[in-house]
């Protein structure tokens, strides 16, 4: 029997500083400028109170001219390809919530 098959996909954008064992983030539609100047506004005001550098890839809404960054957020574009921003999340990811933080963490 055919059947037809329906594909939705969302997208989860976060920003964490662990440091302060904060977090925010939004499950979007889309992704495009129109939601990074969205999920933008949000962490602008989630974390009015600092000034945020924001590690982020060169996807095309990142680098749009049309996207508005708030006053207080910052891009650092990482270059095209970046193994040590792998490695850094996959040791946050294995590390056991109880260790605490070193500086070594992301060192390959």
């Amino acid at each position: 029997m055919p059947r037809q098959i329906i594909c939705q996909s969302n997208y989860v954008i976060a920003a964490v500083a662990p440091e302060q064992g904060l977090m925010t983030s939004l499950i979007l539609p889309r992704a495009n400028t129109a939601m990074m100047k969205l999920f933008l506004a949000q962490v602008a005001l989630d974390f009015a109170d600092y000034f945020i550098v924001m590690q982020v890839d060169q996807a095309s809404w990142h680098r749009s001219n049309e996207l508005q960054v708030p006053e207080n957020i910052r891009f650092n574009f990482q270059p095209a390809y970046f193994p040590l921003w792998r490695n850094c999340l996959t040791r946050f990811l294995k590390r056991s919530p109880n260790r605490p933080r070193t500086k070594n963490d992301c060192v390959p």
